[in-house]
């Protein structure tokens, strides 16, 4: 089979240890190690960690790399000094089985913004300009027992 570059699929695992599986003659079954991949994950973006875990993910394929532990540790790998602060608590005690998947929910959750933080971000970057109420206050965007509401600041005397 010639290969064409494309991306394969990661051979059977063992369900414990994320290990290629073959038997030998007297039905004894012994991990065999196809290949080790060294790869490089790109650097964390917070300002898309979805995205992201799309991109590292695409890597581990290509690199067939299945294994949770594999995962888990290029996973740590790729995180900077304030990322691995903000995860801490897990890092320090991680999950006994799904590492990987895991973590990376704890990183989602963490570094993902909420739909009301995202609208209150983006009216706080609008440039109000010189638009005031009647009574010469401006009008900003605050956030009020978990929902946006607008609160009035006093530009005059």
């Amino acid at each position: 089979m010639q290969n064409t570059g494309d991306c394969l699929p990661a051979p059977p695992t063992s369900p414990d240890s994320g290990e290629i599986q073959r038997g030998n003659s007297a039905g004894t079954v012994i991990p065999v190690v196809e290949s080790v991949a060294t790869i490089k994950l790109p650097p964390f973006w917070k300002q898309n960690v979805r995205l992201w875990f799309v991109q590292i993910e695409a890597q581990f394929q290509c690199s067939r790399i299945s294994s949770d532990n594999t995962r888990y540790y290029h996973l740590i790998s790729a995180l900077d000094a304030d990322i691995m602060t903000e995860v801490s608590d897990v890092l320090a005690q991680p999950s006994e089985v799904n590492k990987y998947e895991h973590l990376k929910e704890i990183i989602i959750k963490r570094f993902t913004e909420s739909p009301d933080r995202q609208l209150q971000r983006a009216l706080l970057e609008l440039d109000l300009g010189d638009k005031k109420l009647a009574d010469g206050r401006a009008s900003a965007p605050c956030e009020s027992a978990g929902s946006l509401s607008y609160r009035s600041t006093y530009n005059g005397a």
